[in-house]
């Protein structure tokens, strides 16, 4: 008798470990799929702003060192385009981004001079032809903004504090997510969460937080 619960005991375990390797495969497998159907669709709409607006502008990453997946540079300028988005704040430790979603967009775009290299930026414009940088970036001065697009490793939870005010209707604040900060945007996914602000974790070529002011 003991030996038969000794047997059934094992066959237990055995079914369940084979159950749960199941599952967490059929999950990878649906996470796979899932993601690899939000990278066609993101393809897809970047493909119509392709077509919209043409190609990054090649000279821009020999000027710039790009630090960013360009497929990020690229879903961002699609944000900006698909909202109209008329006043955009990025935060950034390189001046790729910034210069390629001005030209694409044809629009300047807001700076904050602690996170933005401007002797750089000064000097690639003043030994360049005039038509490389054809749009002027703007200093902020606390303006409401409809986009902010934060690349830079910095606080999430004090850009939030800081910036979510500023945002106006429909706005939203996108941050490049980091392990560094990884405590900061678990309290700051607890504090959108118990307030009821629209928020998500997705996935283009990297993850960011998406926080929206509706």
């Amino acid at each position: 008798m003991k030996l038969i619960l000794i047997i059934s005991a094992i066959v237990v375990f055995i079914l369940g470990i084979s159950i749960g390797m199941f599952l967490i495969f059929k999950a990878k497998s649906m996470q796979k799929k899932l993601i690899k159907e939000y990278d066609s669709k993101i393809q897809e709409d970047i493909i119509k702003i392709r077509e919209k607006y043409g190609e990054l502008p090649a000279h821009l990453s020999e000027l710039f060192p790009c630090k960013i997946d360009k497929l990020d540079v690229e879903f961002m300028i699609q944000t900006i385009c698909r909202n109209n988005y008329e006043k955009t704040l990025i935060i950034s430790d390189e001046l790729y981004s910034f210069a390629t979603a001005q030209e694409v967009t044809k629009k300047s775009l807001y700076y904050i001079p602690e996170f933005f290299d401007g002797s750089k930026w000064n000097e690639v414009v003043n030994s360049n032809d005039k038509d490389i940088i054809n749009f002027k970036p703007i200093k902020y001065n606390e303006e409401n903004l409809d986009l902010i697009i934060v690349f830079k490793d910095i606080d999430p939870y004090s850009i939030y504090k800081k910036m979510y005010s500023k945002l106006n209707k429909n706005g939203m604040i996108i941050i490049k997510f980091s392990k560094t900060n990884k405590q900061e945007f678990t309290l700051l996914k607890n504090e959108l969460y118990n307030n009821g602000i629209p928020h998500e974790f997705s996935f283009v070529k990297t993850k960011y937080l998406f926080i929206r002011k509706d």
